[in-house]
């Protein structure tokens, strides 16, 4: 086994890429602009840089695990970001779910709120 790598120029933060295999790896991971090339959101983006530039100065906490990087604004970071806008609000069937006891419902019971709960699908 052999490792290759895809020759790319970088032109201000974009990818060309050459077409020609060489051996041997590569001198930095382009996983970023692989994203955008991906059709990633730029906040998904945004926040990757924030998170790469926050690894690459060896930031960490206390138990010498990487900290979660602040915003480039300064703002706290909130999380795991969604690839696709805020993340839902909780649909009528999970309420319902939520509220249920499948355990302490006989079978018959359990196929008449799967039934009710299609319903609701079906209805939206």
């Amino acid at each position: 086994m052999k490792n290759f790598n895809v020759t790319i120029v970088e032109r201000d933060d974009h990818l060309v890429f050459l077409h020609r295999i060489r051996p041997g790896g590569t001198s930095r991971s382009y996983g970023i602009q692989v994203a955008r090339l991906a059709g990633l959101p730029g906040e998904v983006i945004t926040r990757a840089k924030e998170i790469l530039r926050n690894l690459e100065s060896d930031e960490l906490d206390e138990l010498g695990r990487a900290r979660l990087a602040a915003h480039a604004d300064g703002a706290a970071a909130k999380g795991q970001l969604t690839f696709f806008g805020a993340p839902p609000r909780p649909s009528v069937v999970e309420d319902e779910l939520r509220k249920c006891d499948p355990v302490s419902m006989t079978p018959l019971e359990a196929l008449s709120f799967l039934a009710e709960l299609k319903e609701k699908v079906r209805d939206r």
